[in-house]
């Protein structure tokens, strides 16, 4: 009898974080206030009601939207991929440049992380996730992911995210 396979990864585990939350009260609450600001006789500058939607929007709906669109595509019939086999490569690439785009020289770090399994390549950059349902950070894995290691990848396509391979579920077998 073969032993049960260990959950490294499950995204549909995870909770939308309260900030996000914060984010979308705050929005409403300022716009309530522009608004009131406004039918008091006073006036609002158009931008301060257009960056508290971006804020808003982005901050908070955003998150939720990919949560939910997640949630669906994994409940669907043909919703995710799995692919099983033994991880052949794992990085993380930190890589440092010089921002020259700004008067001060700031230097710009960017970490790109992922593993392959067979043909099959997931990788992404850390913090580009839209939500917490999928993998995008090797450290919220429950193990380490190594080489020579037998998974099982529960992933999809997002066109989201410019047809990048999203992992919904990972599991050690």
């Amino acid at each position: 009898m073969t032993a049960p396979a260990e959950v490294l990864f499950d995204g549909l585990a995870q909770p939308i974080p309260l900030y996000v939350y914060a984010v979308i009260g705050g929005a409403i609450a300022l716009l309530l206030g522009c608004l009131l600001w406004k039918l008091s006789g006073r006036t609002v500058k158009w931008y301060v009601p257009l960056a508290i939607v971006l804020i808003g929007g982005f901050g908070g709906v955003m998150p939720v939207w990919d949560n939910t669109r997640v949630h669906r595509l994994a409940a669907s019939e043909d919703g995710l991929t799995v692919t099983r086999g033994t991880v052949t490569q794992v990085w993380h690439i930190a890589k440092r440049t010089r921002d020259m785009t700004s008067n001060s020289h700031r230097y710009k770090t960017t970490v790109s992380e992922g593993f392959d399994v067979g043909a099959d390549r997931f990788s992404w950059k850390v913090g580009s996730c839209l939500s917490n349902a999928a993998l995008c950070n090797l450290a919220l894995s429950a193990r380490p992911i190594k080489e020579g290691m037998q998974v099982e990848v529960h992933w999809f396509e997002d066109e989201a995210q410019g047809n990048e391979h999203r992992v919904v579920l990972l599991k050690a077998i």
